[in-house]
C-alpha cells in the first residue's frame, strides 16, 4: 500500500553507503526521500539515520550529493534489499545539488 504524500520521480545513480560502502542504485527520489537497491543486504535496521552519497551520471553535469537519510523501510525485492529513507539532513550546498537531481528526474 502506498503512503507517499508527495510523487516519486524514477531515476538511476549509483550510491554508495557511506559508513560501510555498500554499493546500490537510486530508484526514486522526491523532496522528502529517496529508494536505494542494494545487491548485498547493508547493515541498517528501519529507524538508522545514515550517511548516502548519491552518484549521478558523469554525463547529467551534476555533483555527488552527500546526505542522511533516516531509514523508514526495508524489504527484499530479489535480487536487492530495498530501502526506503527521508531525508534527515541536507546541508545548503548539497541541498542544491539534490534539487537539480529532482529537476532533472522530473523531466
Amino acid at each position: 500500500m502506498e503512503h507517499r504524500r508527495e510523487k516519486r520521480f524514477a531515476s538511476y545513480a549509483k550510491v554508495v553507503l557511506v559508513d560501510t560502502n555498500n554499493l546500490g542504485y537510486l530508484r526514486d527520489l522526491n523532496s522528502l526521500g529517496c529508494q536505494v537497491d542494494f545487491v548485498e543486504p547493508p547493515p541498517v535496521k528501519i529507524g538508522d539515520k545514515v550517511e548516502i552519497c548519491i552518484i549521478p551520471n558523469e554525463e547529467l553535469g551534476i555533483p555527488n550529493v552527500e546526505l542522511t537519510v533516516e531509514i523508514k523501510w526495508m524489504r527484499q525485492e530479489q535480487p536487492f534489499i530495498s530501502l526506503g529513507g527521508a531525508l534527515d539532513h541536507l546541508p545548503d550546498e548539497q541541498g542544491q545539488h539534490y534539487e537539480s537531481l529532482l529537476s532533472y528526474f522530473r523531466e
